[in-house]
């Protein structure tokens, strides 16, 4: 069973007592952030959202079948009826009430079990394993949520004015650096260079931190990135023995991926503990 896989088995069997993001991850054998993009990238929410979603879809068609808000309440997890209700009415926009009124499931956007549609596989290349001193990386950045991959090369058409523009360490080498804060249902995505010398002052730097990483290449368009890091994070860090660190990882691009096509060759740097 792969992480993903396994993340969404042990949500379905936890709706009564909900397990945390540091719990569910450490089950999984992922970081938090691993395993929060990993989950995003499959299932379209991060974990905990979809957890929410799913306690609180099976307590609308248990009070559609005739439980009581309290009991409804209790058997999702909930302390109280009103902290229920709250999170009832967040989700759906209705109170738990309409659905014991007579109004049933009717306009309730109730999330069922994740099963999935698309092909997420691909072939991994053995990575090569790297150790980096801390470094800088100057550009521009966006904040996302975790399913929102494809607003990231609107962040890199924003930065291409800028590249070259200032003294580079390793000049036509640019760098994508994905940061979060521990537990967090967004991610900072930063498309920059790092510069030679002090950093440009028009643009945000960030501070990239020691660390050992796992560098795998990913070959093809850039919207199949997130297929190859679901195979890395499904598939080989599970079975690696190596765990995932909660420092930014990177993507590496040079000569060999193109532009214009937003094809070619990205190195993904994978910090390890």
């Amino acid at each position: 069973m792969g992480a993903a896989a396994k993340a969404i088995w042990l949500i379905e069997q936890h709706h009564a007592a909900p397990l945390s993001l540091e719990a569910l991850a450490e089950k999984v054998g992922l970081s938090r952030f691993h395993l929060s993009r990993l989950f995003a990238s499959a299932v379209g929410l991060p974990p905990m959202a979809y957890a929410r979603a799913r306690r609180l879809s099976e307590a609308a068609i248990a009070l559609d079948l005739g439980l009581s808000v309290t009991d409804a309440a209790f058997g999702a997890g909930y302390e109280s009826p009103e902290a229920f209700s709250r999170a009832f009415r967040e989700e759906f926009g209705l109170p738990p009430s309409a659905v014991k009124a007579g109004g049933g499931l009717a306009g309730l956007s109730l999330t069922h079990p994740f099963t999935p549609e698309e092909d997420m596989t691909a072939t991994l290349i053995a990575p090569r394993f790297e150790t980096r001193g801390a470094f800088s990386v100057s550009g521009l950045s966006a904040r996302f949520e975790m399913s929102q991959l494809a607003g990231v090369p609107a962040v890199w058409g924003r930065f291409a004015p800028h590249f070259g523009t200032f003294p580079m360490a390793e000049p036509g080498v640019s760098w994508g650096v994905i940061s979060h804060e521990p537990g967090a249902e967004t991610f900072d995505y930063l498309a920059g260079a790092e510069p030679n010398g002090a950093p440009p002052v028009d643009l945000e730097t960030v501070r990239v931190p020691a660390s050992r990483y796992a560098v795998f290449t990913h070959e093809g368009h850039v919207s199949d990135i997130r297929k190859t890091m679901a195979a890395i994070f499904d598939e080989w860090l599970p079975a690696s023995g190596e765990s995932g660190a909660e420092s930014p990882e990177l993507e590496r691009y040079d000569h060999r991926f193109d532009i214009s096509t937003l094809s070619g060759v990205v190195e993904l740097w994978i910090p390890l503990r």
